[in-house]
């Protein structure tokens, strides 16, 4: 599930109907705007209680977020023998946080992967270089490569869930 925030000019809806094409359940609230220009949108509470709930089926929480206010949360689903995992951009991350969860994946590291900003060849493909780490791209010429191609998109490259599938599995057994 995905938890997100609608804005009045819905700029953000290309990116919930491509979570949603992933088969990723959304959550939806609208951003609060505040007279003083202040605005918020907080799903801290609501997410939580979807975790409670839903702990008896899960054997991994994997939590997108840096905000230290769900560390109880994390303590929660440990105590019940749980792993929870963080991926979340280092230099908005509470220390505290990642102190606290199972392993943890730092976004900044490649933000080309995960951040969503304007693509400056729109409607071409790309391709993984072979030479180097999976997460590493290339243009393509404009003719389509029978290679492992993928439109550019939203989401990080398919070939790296192998080894956090591996990953996972070797934690689990442990």
């Amino acid at each position: 599930m995905a938890y997100v925030i609608k804005t009045k000019g819905a700029e953000e809806q290309p990116f919930f109907e491509a979570l949603q094409k992933a088969g990723i359940e959304l959550r939806e609230k609208d951003l609060i705007e505040y007279a003083s220009g202040h605005k918020k949108g907080d799903w801290d509470v609501g997410l939580t209680i979807d975790v409670v709930r839903m702990l008896d089926m899960l054997d991994v929480v994997v939590l997108i977020s840096g905000d230290g206010d769900y560390i109880p949360l994390v303590h929660f689903a440990q105590a019940r023998g749980r792993i929870v995992e963080l991926m979340s951009f280092g230099e908005t991350t509470s220390s505290n946080l990642v102190e606290e969860v199972d392993d943890r994946i730092d976004l900044s590291q490649n933000k080309h992967r995960y951040l969503i900003g304007p693509t400056p060849k729109l409607g071409r493909f790309m391709k993984k270089k072979s030479s180097l780490e999976p997460t590493e791209f290339e243009d393509l010429p404009d003719e389509k490569d029978e290679e492992e191609e993928s439109p550019i998109g939203f989401f990080m490259d398919s070939g790296a869930t192998e080894d956090q599938e591996d990953s996972r599995i070797r934690r689990l057994e442990f």
